[in-house]
């Protein structure tokens, strides 16, 4: 088969599908739904569209029902391509059929009204022929999946939260690529390449190999330390028994080599991002090495990328774990220009505005004057030059890797005499827990941590020495010597590893780390893997999977068309229709230490007391997750509440809210506001509380009780829309009332109620009616139940 063009297919697939009626509204000609219907245009409507042009056909979009939000924004929800012919008549396309955006459908991302559901969308198009020899036939098929999803037809249509337009829009159909250009070029160039100029790792993920792992034995107390484990980021904790094991075997990889990393929610996965990028920047300087390896980071958007770039915000607490170069706060540099008007970003440094504070001459004279200082001031030594300052630094680094490896060798084959030695040596006699675990964290809280800081700073003098020898604004390796990690996102990476010339840098990037990648479809992962030599994907399985604009009927379509022969299975990790990153890097993954997921697995959990994330083992992680924190002494809310609550369920177009439920968790923050604020010390509720619901429906509900109430900026989502967010206490809203459903939705997938609760750090509260909850069985309310206090 070939998967490279079935990637490009589905990248392209995926634009057009995900088409907002605002992208094309300005080319986009009135008529009336009865045009449609008949299939002959107004000649009006025809010349327009012509425009003097001498095709005899256009390829058009015909939306034939636009309507109108709260916020005076159109949304067309069904797309008719079609051929229109200078004689005003309309013809099916030939080689495409109408299609429905996902945007409004069920359930939601965005928090957008849904007019249907996607489970209805995708089953509307089984067993159907989709031959259409007359525009009646075509228009049949088209109205008739209108009032399949929405189950109203598009004449009649009405909906609490849109208005419908009176008229219908039709606009010449224009192929953009969007913001997957890149990506698609990148495909495009890997399709004319041979097997054997493949880059490694995208030669075998298109392969499809599915080679057997080693198995590791999983260890409570895993001490060996890999001789590349050098640095530690200043302010994280040492490293847990699990994330020691993963950055091993992470450093065991060979060139051309994958290693998923399976962390559950609150298991340090930024934290092992922080570590490979440290010692691999201590390594460089080291050897001395002409610039740092090319580490670099990458999620599947912008706002999860720059949440990685604020992991890497500079430790301040000391004169060596400040930067040393003038107007840096930051170890990361985002690939990207800072959009100024978002006060959520203070800390990442952008490449735009980097370029343009580093640009000025007095800057680059004072990092060089101040250098000096801090150098003399740090080490008591008198340097008179950067070349003096180097070789300094370099020694200390270099002292300090020696007593690393001297402690790895006590920590590893010393007796405990000789551990408890080393511990006093180091002024730590308090030792509450075995004596190897309290020296492997202080190894990485004191030594390593030193390293990288000391690395830092030679990295930085050399730096600064470069200004006499090349461009020191220019994109390229020298920028490394400032920045332990280069933060981009994936839509953004390949020009950004693009020469001069147009000509792609394939497998440039040393180590490629790609956070949450089960958020990552297969096919954008396509378009970054050439770029690197190693890499690294953090994500899990359990929790929120891609956002998708590709139904499994038009994936089948494209795979076919590619030479697909196997059956189509629904864990078919390439799948554009149900397959992620995290999937496809597991099975490239040469280790594997769960018994039922390749790769690597992180097991403390450090975000949420005992009894929270206990829930989320029972249900999906087989108790292999170990909770770190201790519960709370007197708190005063139960960590896992039930607060049964009566209301009536009203049903809308796709989902349903209840009011009186809604005003009961509104009433309960605003009974407990002071003892919250009094707990926590922090007067701002919105750090304090979030609330979380099944429906968008409900989702409103509560957020005009807030607003009339005067709470404000509380977050209030769907459970879709919360992935990656975390709060002190999270309020469930659960909805349902007995005996109006068969099923409540949140039982029909596990994730829903991990996610849900996995957000909460210190109290999970449900608001519901309690004996919809049962505690029989082993659907994920039934878990609940057994794990709440009424």
């Amino acid at each position: 088969m070939d998967y490279t063009s079935y990637f490009r297919t589905s990248l392209i697939d995926a634009e057009r599908y995900g088409t907002r009626y605002q992208d094309i509204s300005h080319g986009a000609v009135q008529l009336s739904i009865e045009d449609i219907r008949c299939g002959v245009l107004p000649s009006g409507v025809v010349q327009r569209l012509f425009d003097g042009r001498e095709e005899k056909e256009l390829e058009v979009l015909i939306n034939p029902l636009l309507l109108c939000n709260n916020a005076e924004v159109y949304i067309a929800p069904l797309w008719i391509p079609a051929i229109l012919h200078s004689s005003g008549y309309l013809s099916p396309h030939e080689r495409d059929i109408p299609w429905m955006t996902t945007y409004y459908l069920a359930p939601s991302r965005t928090g957008d009204p849904s007019i249907g559901y996607v489970e209805d969308y995708e089953e509307f198009y089984q067993g159907r022929k989709l031959t259409f020899p007359t525009w009646d036939d075509y228009w049949t098929f088209a109205s008739s999946l209108f009032k399949y999803v929405s189950g109203q037809s598009l004449e009649t249509f009405q909906h609490e939260d849109f208005e419908t337009v009176e008229h219908s829009s039709i606009s010449i159909r224009k192929e953009g690529l969007g913001n997957k250009g890149d990506l698609i070029s990148v495909l495009d160039d890997m399709s004319r390449k041979g097997e054997g100029e493949l880059p490694e790792i995208y030669r075998q993920m298109i392969t499809y190999q599915d080679d057997s792992p080693i198995s590791l034995p999983w260890d409570d107390l895993f001490l060996d330390s890999h001789p590349r484990h050098l640095g530690h980021f200043p302010g994280n904790d040492a490293l847990s028994t699990s994330q020691r094991q993963a950055l091993y075997y992470i450093f065991e990889e060979y060139e051309g080599g994958v290693l998923a990393i399976n962390g559950p929610p609150g298991t340090g996965k930024s934290m092992m991002l922080n570590c490979i990028a440290s010692s691999l920047y201590v390594e460089s300087a080291l050897l001395e090495q002409k610039n740092p390896q090319v580490l670099t980071a990458t999620a599947h958007d912008r706002f999860t990328s720059l949440d990685i770039a604020q992991d890497f915000e500079c430790a301040d607490s000391s004169l060596i774990e400040k930067r040393w170069i003038h107007s840096l706060d930051h170890y990361a540099l985002y690939l990207g220009n800072e959009e100024r008007e978002d006060s959520s970003l203070k800390g990442v440094n952008f490449l735009n505005h980097f370029k343009e504070t580093i640009s000025n001459p007095d800057i680059r004279a004072k990092s060089r004057e101040e250098f000096l200082q801090n150098t003399n001031a740090y080490f008591i030594h008198h340097c008179s030059s950067l070349n003096e300052a180097v070789e300094v630094i370099h020694n200390e680094l270099w002292h300090t890797v020696s007593e690393i490896k001297e402690a790895v060798d006590i920590l590893q084959q010393g007796n405990e005499e000789e551990v408890l030695r080393w511990l006093s040596s180091h002024n730590i006699d308090d030792i509450n827990e075995k004596v190897r675990s309290v020296m492997a964290k202080t190894i990485d809280l004191k030594l390593r941590k030193r390293a990288f800081c000391l690395s830092v700073k030679y990295w930085e003098a050399r730096w600064i020495m470069d200004q006499d020898e090349e461009d020191i604004l220019s994109f390229g390796p020298s920028l490394m010597k400032l920045f332990s990690i280069l933060v981009v996102s994936a839509f953004d990476l390949p020009k950004f590893f693009t020469k001069e010339n147009k000509e792609p840098s394939y497998e440039s990037i040393d180590l490629l780390m790609i956070d949450e990648s089960g958020q990552m479809l297969p096919e954008m992962a396509a378009g970054i893997v050439p770029f690197a030599k190693k890499i690294v994907a953090v994500g899990d399985i359990h929790q929120a999977t891609p956002i998708r604009n590709i139904t499994r009927t038009f994936d089948l379509a494209n795979l076919l068309n590619q030479g697909w022969n196997k059956e189509l299975t629904e864990d078919m990790d390439l799948l554009a229709s149900g397959g992620s990153a995290l999937r496809v890097f597991q099975r490239l993954s040469s280790f594997q230490v769960h018994p039922d997921v390749k790769g690597m697995f992180l097991t403390e959990h450090r975000r949420s007391v005992p009894e929270v994330i206990n829930f989320c083992d029972e249900l999906v992680y087989q108790d292999w997750l170990i909770p770190v924190r201790e519960s709370y002494q007197n708190y005063p809310f139960h960590h896992m509440g039930f607060i049964d609550v009566d209301g009536e369920v009203t049903k809308h177009h796709t989902g349903l809210s209840n009011t009186d439920e809604a005003q009961h968790i509104v009433e309960w923050i605003l009974e407990n506001q002071q003892e919250l604020q009094s707990f926590y010390e922090e007067e701002d509720l919105s750090v304090l509380v979030a609330i979380v619901t099944p429906f968008t429906e409900q989702m409103h509900e509560i957020k005009k009780i807030l607003k009339k109430k005067g709470l404000k900026n509380i977050t209030v989502g769907t459970i879709h829309m919360m992935q990656g967010s975390s709060s002190p206490v999270v309020l469930f809203s659960s909805v349902y009332r007995r005996g109006s459903f068969e099923e409540l939705n949140f039982d029909e997938d596990k994730t829903l109620l991990n996610v849900a609760v996995s957000r909460a750090k210190d109290s999970f509260i449900v608001f519901g009616e309690s004996d919809l909850f049962n505690e029989e069985g082993d659907k994920p309310s039934n878990v609940l139940k057994r794990h709440t206090t009424d």
